[in-house]
């Protein structure tokens, strides 16, 4: 969702091919297959159900967004107490 509000550039809850144009055309054409409608616009509301159909969650809680979501106070890619550069 905080995607989808830094493309809605104009706040009013739709994404438009306009505000698309800054991105990759791979990109374009992904967010445009969201269009359901038809109206050349991604509200709120598609994006929502596209995220349900995936499994995904639009909420901006921890562990949502990207695979392998953050938590509080984790990530950083090595286990606990591993060290880079091997011994000492």
């Amino acid at each position: 969702m905080q995607m989808f509000a830094r493309l809605d550039k104009d706040s009013d809850g739709k994404v438009t091919t306009e505000e698309m144009a800054s991105l990759p055309a791979p990109a374009r054409e992904g967010l445009a297959k969201l269009d359901t409608n038809g109206d050349g616009a991604i509200d709120r509301k598609e994006l929502a159900a596209m995220a349900a159909k995936a499994g995904g969650r639009t909420s901006g809680a921890p562990g949502g967004g990207r695979p392998g979501g953050s938590s509080p106070g984790g990530g950083g890619g090595r286990p606990a107490g591993a060290r880079q550069g091997g011994s000492q």
